[in-house]
């Protein structure tokens, strides 16, 4: 179990990653590859320590056909299996925009802070921002506060996969269908802890 756990902690990583670098392209592809690799090991992990195990394949069974049921989860290991076979992602070039995530406080003195949280709710920092016209900004409060400040989470979307149709697939960002599939295996291992301990 303690194995499962661990490439649950990494994917989690990646995940809180891909929130931080959404501005470097590069990084933020190289952290969903990541993100993705680390998800798809969960269970790889949990067919390899549980096989030991006599009551393993009827509970393993039952998880697997959940998962061959479950869109996002379906979605997410055709994405996997394309970016090995092909060597690149599915993430559009063509299509991306910003939206603004975090608390931003001001205080009345020219100064911003923002407190940057994670979509699962624990906090990745807290950065001074400095306004700046000068780099490309968004009028807040009256101040130019740069888009490349923290503040901001740069949207990138999916292109389609044939034969995998995933609803809003064009408008919601990439970020919040990983933040969904791993939600979904949060769910996959606490079933698998359950049925793991039973044994």
């Amino acid at each position: 179990m303690d194995n499962v756990i661990k490439k649950l902690k990494q994917a989690v990583h990646f995940f809180h990653e891909l929130e931080k670098n959404s501005f470097n392209k590069e990084l933020y592809e190289t952290n969903f590859e990541a993100f993705v690799s680390a998800a798809r090991s969960i269970t790889l992990t949990m067919q390899k320590e549980g096989s030991q195990k006599d009551c393993f394949k009827l509970g393993y069974e039952k998880i697997q056909e959940e998962m061959k049921n479950d869109k996002i989860l379906r979605f997410f290991n055709e994405v996997r299996t394309f970016s090995f076979h092909e060597g690149q992602s599915k993430i559009n070039s063509n299509n991306s925009g910003v939206q603004m995530r975090h608390l931003l406080e001001f205080d009345g003195k020219g100064n911003c802070v923002a407190h940057l949280k994670s979509r699962d709710g624990s906090e990745m920092d807290i950065i001074n921002i400095t306004p700046d016209s000068t780099k490309p900004n968004i009028n807040l409060g009256g101040l130019p506060i740069p888009l490349d400040s923290g503040l901001w989470e740069k949207m990138y979307f999916f292109e389609e996969i044939d034969g995998f149709p995933l609803e809003n697939i064009n408008i919601q960002p990439i970020t919040d269908f990983c933040f969904t599939y791993l939600n979904k295996l949060y769910c996959i291992v606490r079933e698998y802890e359950e049925f793991h301990i039973v044994q």
